[in-house]
């Protein structure tokens, strides 16, 4: 995804500038940062490099707000395959209500035709028996979630 680096204004005394990077995409731009840059400093060297790390931090946050939405977002910084891997490690990673959140989400967008079993099996690296397994035990989880959001005092 392309950016730009513009220094700004005039040397300060001790030689440094300030530079803008502005990282855009197809979309518009997702980030905008301004800093002092040392004297000599390889601005687009350090573009390139922050260019990888906020491309994968924009993904993480768009599985993020899809999970809390459960919604399937209009991809942006991630194909529908790189999507399902990162949802797999969501659910790798997480223990408690995180864990049942992803379950949920997974839930509902299978019944919603988001995504198939078999995605969702192959980004896991299921066989089909510990599909079925597996799949047990998320809409297991998964319901124990809503019968959790449900609940009222009497």
């Amino acid at each position: 995804m392309p950016f730009t680096v513009t220094p700004d204004g005039h040397a300060q005394a001790d030689g440094r500038r300030y530079v803008t990077e502005v990282h855009s995409d197809g979309v518009g731009e997702f980030a905008r940062l301004e800093y002092l840059a040392a004297v000599g400093a390889d601005t687009n060297a350090i573009a390139t490099a922050r260019n990888a790390v906020l491309l994968v931090s924009a993904a993480d946050n768009e599985a993020e707000q899809a999970i809390e939405a459960d919604a399937m977002p209009a991809l942006r910084f991630q194909n529908a395959t790189q999507f399902v891997a990162r949802v797999r490690e969501f659910y790798r990673d997480r223990d408690k209500e995180a864990l049942a959140l992803v379950a949920v989400w997974l839930r509902n967008r299978i019944a919603a035709g988001d995504l198939t079993e078999t995605q969702v099996q192959n980004a896991f690296g299921f066989t089909t028996p510990q599909w079925n397994t597996f799949k047990t035990k998320m809409q297991s989880l998964a319901n124990a979630y809503d019968e959790v959001n449900a609940a009222v005092g009497e």
